[in-house]
Formats: C-alpha cells, structure tokens, sequence
C-alpha cells in the first residue's frame, strides 16, 4: 500500500505539537510553572524544538483550548490564574424517600412563592433578564402608540386588520378588478391558512360586503391618502423653504439695525471722549499755566524782599556789634524807615498776584509816575545809604500813565534793586520825560556796571519773541522778571554802559500801542 509522503509529514507535525503541549501542560499541573508565570514567545519555542512559527502557535492554541494559559497583548503568554481558584465541590442532595402527596395548586404554589426575590434566577420561566431590554424605548413607542391608537388603544382594529400595518407590509394590491394580489410570501402563507383551499400566488376573490374597507371592484386603483402625494411633499418643502428664507431675512434685517445702532452709539462715545479729551486738554495746560504761574508768583515776591530783608538783617548785626549810642540811635532810625517801607510793600503783595495773570494792561484812568518812583526810592534809600549811596529824582514836569500799575512797578522796583546792590559810594539817578507818543524813565547808576555779554544776552531775550523767558532762577533773576514784564506791556527796554562807569536803563512805553 502506498502512503503519501506529505500526509506523514503533516502527522509527524500534529503529533510534534501535541508533544510539545502535552510536556508544557504537564509542568503547569505539577506546580513547576505556577500561575501568572510567563511563558517562552513563539520565537525562543520555534529555537528550542527547532520547529517552525505554525507548529509554535499551534502549540499555543492548544494549550489556550485546555484553559492553561492565556495571552496578553504586546506581553505574551502566561499561566492561567484560574488555576489557582479551587470553587467548592457541589453539596450532595439527598432527597426524601417517602412519596409527598401535595395537590397540584400546593406546588404551583411553591415554585411561584419566590417570583419577587432577585438573588434567585427562575430557569423555568422563559423571559430575558430586565437589564438585557431596553426600557426607554419601549416606554416611549408605548407612548406614541397610545396617543395614536384610538382612544388610547384600548378598542380593537377593524377585521381587515389595522389599515397604516396592511399599507405598510403591502398585505394588497388592486389591479383595477375584483381580484387582490397577495405578493408577501408570509402573507399568502397566513392566507391561505385563512381561506381553505387557497395556494400562494393564488388570487383570491373578496367580497365587499366581508370587507367593506375594500374599494369597489369597478372602482379605480387606491388612492393615497393626501400627506403621501408628491403634490403635498413638495408643497411642505417648498413652505419650509419659504419660512427659512424669512427667518433669514428677518435675522439679517434685525442684525443690521443692530449694527446701526452700535455703529451710532459708538460715533456717539467716541464724540463724548473726543469732547471729553479737548476739555482735559484745556484743563491741562490751564493748571500748568497756573502752575507756572504761581512758580513766577513765589520767585517775583522772594526776590522783591530779598534785599530789604538782607539789609535789615546787615543793620541789625552792626547793631548787635556796636556799643556806641548814636550809631545805635542812626540804626535803629535805618531799621525803623526800611520795616516801615517793607511794610508798605508787603500791603500791596495782592498786586503781585495780578502780575502774570492780568489780560488788560491798561487802566482805566491815568496815574502819576512820579508816585510810584517816590515810593521805591523811599523802600531802597536807607539800603543805598548804607552803602555810600545817594538816590536821585530828576523831573522835568509831572507825567501821567495808564499802563498797567502793578507791573510797571514791578519793573521800576527791580531795575532800582539791581543798581543798589551793585553800586556803593556812588548815585542812582531816576529820570523820566515824554512826548506826544512816547513816556522814557531811566535808571542810570555809577555801580560796577553790566558785562558786555550779560547787555547782549538781555537785549537778544528781548528782541527775539520766539524766545520765551526762562525760569527765574539763579544769577539775574531780577532782569529776567522785568524782560517778561516788559513783553506784556508792548514796551521796550534797553541797556547800556554808563561812563566812566556804571548801567544806564532805559523804559519806553509806547503810548500808541495802548490803543491797540
């Protein structure tokens, strides 16, 4: 007899696996390899037996049908745990040996006694567990099916059958005769068991009056009922359309005049913080106005008493130093007559706070001149005394003005305070005249007299109108003053070298710009 090589080989290689598997299920039985321990991969068992990769799964697979092993992915195979559960072995039962003569009713009553408990599972009732239906969707087709069933559901069909299930399952068809057609074969199946000697494929004569929802054989095919024609389909899409359309628009319609609305109320605030911005900007440069003016206020007082303060200070030092009466006497004369006329200047400090902030310079009615030169050489004469000096008035007649008192006094006191402090053991000459356009008071003085580049300076500051004074500060203080006050007059003012010494100051107030 004949037997193909290859069946012997396929043999050799069932019995090789079954070898393998059977040696490696013996180790797990007797405890070599425990539960969870992992086993050789299908490669390192394909080069221990030196067999190939199939005979190595297949090893696996039967191992995996005795429930020995089980795989884990990307891990490999281990030991199955379910070796190490030991369950119980089953009680014995021992039935009674006497008959029991219960009725009938008794053990019904037995096996139905425990329904309610769900610790138990009733093998003999034929149901699915109530996890396993789904509760939700039953609840609501019940619903559904009770607000569409007349009166709830609770009258029953027409004999035919309910007329929405017969259209659906296609139960009959009219050909245009008294005949239906009955094309479900589980249909004519249940037809045929309802009509005796009936046959599928058979056409079964009806009688109207058994079925009177049928159509009358000599009348046409059914009709559908209105929502199922095309006319009506299309009608609805065509309204939904239509309503889509105007919802659309309306939406749009409302978001434009939305947009309008926010684009007004936005030009509105930005007009609010455009006006609000201007205001604040005004604001701004009123307080620095302000506060530069009150800067100028402070410095323009400061200085102004400066001197009679220093000298009043000087006399009361002398005084303190000398025992001799008479010059006591002479300085508490000197003392008395500079309180008095810093006195009188201090009463007419309100002026001062008109100074920078005055817009008319002009006064209503005229002045003399002579007044306001008389009282400044009365303020700085025991000062020039003291000093060697002699302040002179010199007027040709009695000049009247209307310029703006306070700062032409202003003027005239600080021109005067800067030839004391800078002349001694000489004179101070205060001279004024006018003519039909002009008024010129001059302050000549035979001190120490003004460098040339200090002259070119003041006349530069003053001739140059884009040039705004600077802060009043520092080493001439005084000039700078009288140049910011002579700006806002529209006068003019000069400087020159007096010979053989000395400063000539020149005031020109021009009467024709008063008008202006």
């Amino acid at each position: 007899m004949y037997i193909c090589m290859s069946t012997v080989k396929k043999m050799s290689k069932e019995f090789l696996y079954t070898e393998i598997a059977d040696g490696i299920a013996t180790q797990i039985r007797n405890g070599v390899l425990k539960a969870g321990d992992k086993l050789p991969s299908v490669r390192m068992l394909c080069s221990e037996h030196q067999v190939s990769m199939n005979t190595a799964k297949r090893v696996f697979l039967e191992l995996e049908s005795q429930s020995l092993v089980e795989s884990k992915p990307q891990s490999g195979y281990f030991v199955s745990q379910l070796l190490s559960v030991k369950l119980p072995l089953p009680a014995v039962s021992r039935p009674s040996l006497i008959a029991n003569n219960d009725e009938p009713d008794e053990l019904i009553s037995k096996v139905y006694e425990n329904m309610g408990r769900k610790d138990l599972t009733f093998f003999s009732i034929g149901i699915p567990s109530g996890d396993l239906l789904p509760h939700a969707k039953l609840k609501k087709e019940i619903v559904h099916a009770m607000r569409e069933l007349k009166d709830g559901g609770t009258e029953y069909e027409e004999l035919q059958g309910n007329l929405k299930l017969r259209r659906m399952n296609g139960l009959v068809q009219y050909d245009g005769l008294s005949f239906i057609s009955f094309s479900n074969c589980k249909t004519n199946h249940l037809l045929s068991q309802g009509f005796p000697g009936s046959r599928q494929r058979d056409s079964i004569m009806v009688n109207n009056s058994q079925f009177p929802d049928f159509p009358d054989p000599s009348s046409s095919k059914m009709q559908p009922v209105f929502y199922e024609t095309l006319l009506f389909r299309v009608s609805v899409s065509v309204i939904i359309l239509l309503i889509i359309i105007v919802i659309v628009q309306l939406t749009t319609n409302f978001l434009r005049l939305k947009n309008k609305a926010l684009k007004q109320i936005v030009h509105n605030k930005n007009s609010e913080l455009k006006e609000t911005f201007l205001h604040l900007e005004v604001v701004k440069n009123e307080l620095q106005k302000e506060t530069e003016y009150q800067k100028k206020l402070v410095e323009t007082i400061s200085h102004d008493i400066t001197t009679p303060i220093r000298f009043i200070a000087m006399l009361s030092q002398k005084l303190y130093e000398s025992d001799d009466v008479e010059i006591q006497k002479k300085y508490f004369d000197s003392i008395y007559k500079s309180s008095e006329q810093l006195y009188q200047f201090t009463l007419n400090l309100k002026e001062y706070t008109e100074l920078y902030k005055a817009q008319n310079i002009v006064e209503e009615k005229e002045y003399a001149l002579s007044k306001i030169l008389e009282t400044k050489k009365n303020l700085f004469c025991e000062i020039a005394k003291e000093k060697g000096t002699t302040i002179i008035t010199v007027t040709e007649k009695e000049v009247y003005c209307r310029i703006n008192e306070s700062i032409l006094t202003a003027i005239i006191h600080n021109i005067l305070d800067n030839a004391v402090k800078n002349t001694s053991e000489g004179e101070i000459m205060l001279n004024m005249k006018e003519n039909q356009q002009k008024t010129e008071i001059t302050i000549t003085d035979t001190g120490i007299g003004m460098p040339a580049e200090q002259i070119a300076i003041y006349m530069n500051l003053f001739t140059n109108p884009k040039l705004e004074t600077p802060s009043f500060k520092g080493k001439g203080l005084g000039l700078h003053m009288v140049i910011h006050l002579v700006k806002k007059i529209k006068a003019e003012i000069s400087f020159h070298h007096n010979h053989p010494k000395g400063t000539v100051v020149k005031l020109i107030l021009d009467k024709t710009k008063l008008n202006e």
